[in-house]
Parts: structure tokens; C-alpha cells; sequence
């Protein structure tokens, strides 16, 4: 969700993190799986499965009840993400549940 135009990040913001370093934050839990690489190639295989919560940079399928993260939504170098889900959400029934996870905009 990214915006060009808007946001700021720059090339290797994120070259810190890895699969080890989040499992060891959000815990080893056998019912969570984590999928590392670049997307899409890390969807292939999951088209039809089914989410109960996705914690994802990109809009997916989730089931009825489903919960979906976005990524930088509450960022201050990110105000594109935040427009993006606003947008979407602007025609829908649902409102976004803000966690404030980044710098006040």
C-alpha cells in the first residue's frame, strides 16, 4: 500500500528483520505460520486457504469475521498507507480498527 507520492521509506528500511526476529517477538506458536519472501511468490499455494488473521502488506480473502492488519497505517512516513485504507473502506460497512502502532499523524 505503499504511495510513492506520499510516503518516505527508503531502500533496506526494513533489512533488519527477519522471519527469526518476528517469531521470537509474537512468539513460537505452532498455530501461527509465517511466510518469508516477497509477495506473490509467498501466496503461491495459498489462494483458497482460509484466514482467521493476516498480518499482510496487501489485501487478501479473509473469512467472514476475519481480522486484517494493515501494515503502516499509523505511521507518519507512511500517510499513503493510511489514505489507501480509508479509500477502500470509505463505500463499506466495516471501519478500521486502529492500533496505534507508529507516530501520530
Amino acid at each position: 500500500m505503499t504511495n510513492r507520492a506520499l510516503d518516505i521509506h527508503r531502500e533496506k528500511d526494513f533489512s533488519d528483520t527477519s522471519v527469526e526476529a518476528v517469531s521470537a517477538f509474537i512468539g513460537p506458536e505452532k498455530w501461527i505460520l509465517y511466510h518469508d519472501g516477497l509477495i506473490p511468490d509467498t501466496f503461491k499455494g495459498l489462494e483458497n486457504a482460509p484466514f482467521a488473521f493476516a498480518h499482510i502488506d496487501v489485501d487478501t480473502l479473509v473469512v467472514p469475521g476475519g481480522i486484517l492488519v494493515f501494515d503502516d497505517y499509523g505511521f507518519a512516513s507512511c500517510p499513503g498507507a493510511r489514505v489507501a485504507v480509508d479509500a477502500f473502506f470509505r463505500d463499506k460497512p466495516e471501519i478500521p480498527f486502529v492500533l496505534h502502532s507508529g507516530l501520530p499523524l
